[in-house]
């Protein structure tokens, strides 16, 4: 299925990775992609820059679709600052959702998988990590 672009950091738009993630998630709170799905990518620099890692999400009706699996959501809640009785796991981890959620946890909980469940490394000499999103067209 064919997207189209949202965000992505580097760009001439954003200074940071996390203000790109930001701007996304305002955007499909604001209700402007109805029940469209959003590909959130980040890429990781590995081999000291010379290989690329990929992770992708997709976010639908508010729920995250992982392809790697998301370990302990206990633990993930407390350290966004959600009550973990509001986030639920399925599909073996790889899909999420968190009740009644605001675009600022929506944003700490996918910046907080990236760094800290999947250890994505941050691009040289800056705290952050090249990111894109896309909404189905």
């Amino acid at each position: 299925m064919p997207y189209t672009l949202i965000a992505e950091f580097p760009s001439s738009h954003f200074k940071t990775s996390l203000e790109a993630l930001e701007m996304t998630f305002e955007r499909i709170c604001s209700g402007e992609f109805g029940d469209r799905a959003v590909l959130l990518s980040a890429q990781s620099y590995e081999a000291d820059g010379d290989q690329y890692v990929m992770y992708d999400a997709k976010y639908k009706d508010g729920h995250f679709r992982f392809e790697r699996p998301i370990p302990n959501l206990e633990s993930v809640a407390r350290a966004i600052g959600v009550a973990p009785d509001r986030m639920t796991g399925g599909d073996a981890g790889r899909s999420v959702a968190i009740q009644s959620a605001n675009a600022g946890e929506l944003v700490r909980f996918l910046d907080h998988v990236y760094r800290a469940v999947f250890e994505i490394k941050l691009l040289p000499s800056t705290n952050s990590y090249n990111f894109g999103s896309e909404v189905e067209a």
